[in-house]
């Protein structure tokens, strides 16, 4: 009897100790695992081409020596996006195999610029991406109210001009081109198109719906041959005047 008493109490404290000591195990062979599987190679391209070099190296600090279990490409390439707006788009690619990152950068493009202390180009969503004169010919923002200085890098966040800039991106999409913008109040963008004719939007509403209807009530006048001068999107039922 005292025989079977210890082998049971052996196996009670093997059973105990087997349960302390497997958890400290797998923690330790996965800081093993980690230590291992960092990233250890880096390639960064800017617009499909090779990155400057002092872009490079910036990234490369940041991101070489991260362990590719612990690392998230999808977030890491967002919390890139808000440190760095100046670029339209980072994406984050992890290769296990290689232990490498690539990291593909494209820059913000402008598409119009406004005026203030400085001539700001910007980019859709608002980033500076150039300050001076307009040398590329783009759509001038006339906002009401007076303008931040800001940055090259920096971005406007006024809602009334990212909702231009959203705007003017949707109807370069289809082929309408812009005068000018004049931003006079919180509920009014007016578009001066190149044909002629002033559309008026809210920012308040549905970009896409809203350009959306500007197209039906181009079709529509067109097929019944008649030139509107101006056309406000603003209300529940377009207003219009010839």
């Amino acid at each position: 009897m005292p025989l079977k008493k210890s082998s049971r109490r052996s196996k009670k404290y093997l059973s105990l100790f087997l349960v302390i000591l497997l958890p400290l195990a797998v923690v330790f062979l996965y800081r093993q695992i980690q230590a291992l599987l960092k990233i250890r190679h880096f390639e960064c391209r800017l617009d499909s081409q090779p990155c400057p070099e002092n872009i490079a190296r910036q990234f490369n600090d940041l991101i070489v020596g991260k362990s590719l279990l612990n690392t998230n490409p999808v977030e890491l390439s967002k919390q890139l996006s808000v440190q760095y707006p100046y670029f339209e788009n980072i994406s984050l690619t992890l290769e296990l195999f290689r232990l490498s990152a690539l990291l593909d950068l494209t820059r913000s493009r402008p598409i119009a610029y406004v005026k203030g202390s400085h001539d700001y180009a910007l980019s859709v969503s608002g980033v500076v991406t150039g300050l001076g004169t307009n040398t590329d010919n783009l759509v001038l923002l006339t906002p009401n109210f007076s303008v931040n200085e800001l940055n090259i890098g920096q971005k406007f966040s006024q809602p009334e001009i990212i909702a231009a800039l959203e705007i003017i991106k949707e109807l370069k999409y289809r082929s309408l081109e812009i005068n000018g913008v004049e931003i006079t109040d919180t509920d009014k963008l007016s578009f001066r198109l190149k044909t002629g004719e002033t559309i008026i939007f809210s920012p308040q509403k549905s970009i896409t719906e809203q350009v959306d209807s500007l197209q039906l009530i181009f079709s529509r006048t067109k097929i019944e041959g008649k030139r509107f001068r101006e056309l406000d999107l603003r209300y529940q039922k377009a207003v219009l005047v010839f």
